[in-house]
Formats: structure tokens, C-alpha cells, sequence
């Protein structure tokens, strides 16, 4: 019995692991140079994780502009990323099935931000990358639920098809051993007067 539960929560443990995501620091491109960046990946289409971090910045008010392959935030009031008034820039790149998030975050005059220099920034954006996960994954079930409903919507509509198919066959069917039965009737009572005919006939 102890071995089992080991094993429950070993699986329990290393599926957790698998699924965490590490935030990281790079020297990216941005525009023509390259600039510290704070970034993480996640197992998520481009597309889904631009989707959600757009919308997670909409819903905290923060308004971008996008430039250069980039959304810039200018000027931003925004304590998830800065304590202080800040320019930060974010970027999505990959496929439909990864996808990397790069946040640049300048204080002014050229001057990125990396953990080197402000932990206290570096922090805040580690914890506001990790929250995002959170909102990507919602994203990602609100549309599975949104698809599925659209299957089963369309499962329910084949099945009543199908019943209404039935209904209308098991209508005709009764009609049709209506006319068998007559259609029998007939043939029996020809019959008969044919046979009848035919007796006379020897006679």
C-alpha cells in the first residue's frame, strides 16, 4: 500500500514539475539591437498566449501600441511590472504549438532592466509571467468548451435527425403492413375466385 501511494505521489510530483514553468533572462533582439529581456515558454499555440496576455494587460488597464513586432507600453503605471513609472515592451514568439513571451522593461534613455540591476523589477516580472500561466490556461479551456459545445450542439441535433428519421420510418413501416395486409386480402380472395373459375371450367 505504501508503495503505491509513492508512486501516486511521485507521478503526482514530477507531472507537477513538468508543467511548471521557469521564467528566464536573455539578451533578445529588439528592433535592430539587442536588449535584456525577461521571457518564458510555454506549451501553448503563439497565437493563444498573444491572445491572453493582451487581454490580461486590457484588463488591468494598460494600454499598448504595437511597434516594430512589439506592443509598447508606454509611461506605464503598472506595479506587476515596475514600482516606478516605466516604458515596457512585450513580444510573443513561436507556433501552434510553443510559444516564448519576452517583456523588455526600460526606465528611460536606453536603460533595460535586468535582474543585475533591479531585482526588486525582476521579481515583480518573474511573478507577473508565472500569473500569466493562469490566465493562458482559462483561455485554453474556454475555447476547448467553446468547442466542444459546438460538437455537442451538433451531436444533439444529428441524434434528433436521426430520431425524427426513425419516428417518420416506423410510420411508414406501420402504413406499409397496412397495405400488406390488405394487399394479402386481395390476393387470397383472386385467388379464390380464380380457383372458382377454374372448377367450372372441368366441369
Amino acid at each position: 500500500m505504501k508503495k503505491v501511494v509513492c508512486t501516486i505521489i511521485g507521478a503526482l510530483f514530477f507531472g507537477m514539475m513538468a508543467n511548471a514553468q521557469v521564467v528566464t533572462e536573455a539578451i533578445a533582439p529588439f528592433n535592430k539591437e539587442r536588449k535584456p529581456a525577461f521571457t518564458m515558454q510555454l506549451d501553448y499555440s503563439k497565437k493563444l498566449v498573444e491572445e491572453a496576455l493582451e487581454k490580461r494587460l486590457k484588463k488591468d488597464k494598460q494600454k499598448g501600441k504595437s511597434e516594430s513586432g512589439m506592443v509598447k507600453y508606454a509611461q506605464a503605471h503598472y506595479p506587476n511590472i515596475c514600482g516606478q513609472v516605466c516604458d515596457f515592451y512585450t513580444k510573443v514568439d513561436g507556433t501552434s504549438k510553443t510559444a516564448t513571451v519576452y517583456i523588455f522593461i526600460s526606465k528611460g534613455y536606453n536603460n533595460f532592466v535586468s535582474s543585475g540591476d533591479d531585482e526588486d523589477t525582476a521579481s515583480r516580472v518573474e511573478a507577473f509571467l508565472k500569473s500569466l500561466i493562469t490566465d493562458v490556461r482559462s483561455l485554453d479551456l474556454e475555447y476547448q468548451i467553446e468547442e466542444q459545445t459546438k460538437l455537442s450542439e451538433k451531436a444533439q441535433k444529428d441524434y434528433e435527425k436521426l430520431i425524427d428519421q426513425k419516428s417518420k420510418l416506423e410510420k411508414e413501416l406501420k402504413e406499409t403492413e397496412g397495405e400488406i395486409v390488405k394487399s394479402d386480402q386481395n390476393r387470397q380472395q383472386q385467388k379464390e375466385i380464380l380457383d372458382q373459375l377454374k372448377k367450372k371450367q372441368i366441369k
